[in-house]
């Protein structure tokens, strides 16, 4: 129909822009469908795997597989998060969890420095004999 000059003049948006057109008909969403059990029985076997040999987990490709579930079911591309925004959340995930890991070691750090400054350092104990050693 393009090259024939039957479709309307395209919106100021799509000028320039390639376009995928995809017709799918019912039988065509049911044979995409139907692939979707190969993922989930992948996805259940590497499971049962892991449970003996966990690094079985480096082979599966979690991420890949909701992108192609989701385009077999015919799910709206809205719906899926794009894997750039998903890096970001894991990236700024992964700097909360190292603050908080940084926050709860300096505060184990101030307890001993609190147990230590605590200590009795004059009569006999081990802690003077320790020092006395040292001295």
């Amino acid at each position: 129909m393009a090259r024939n000059e039957l479709l309307p003049q395209a919106p100021e948006d799509l000028a320039g822009v390639t376009l995928k057109v995809e017709y799918i008909s019912v039988m065509a969403q049911a044979q995409k469908a139907i692939g979707t059990g190969a993922i989930e029985r992948l996805a259940g076997f590497v499971g049962n795997m892991a449970a003996a040999k966990p690094e079985v987990l480096d082979k599966f490709d979690a991420d890949q597989s909701v992108d192609e579930y989701a385009e077999m079911l015919g799910v709206p591309p809205k719906i899926v998060v794009p894997d750039d925004i998903v890096q970001r959340v894991r990236e700024e995930r992964m700097q909360m969890q190292q603050q908080q890991m940084a926050m709860e070691q300096a505060q184990m750090g101030a307890q001993a420095a609190k147990v230590m400054s605590d200590a009795d350092t004059e009569g006999n104990n081990v802690l003077t004999d320790i020092i006395g050693g040292i001295s």
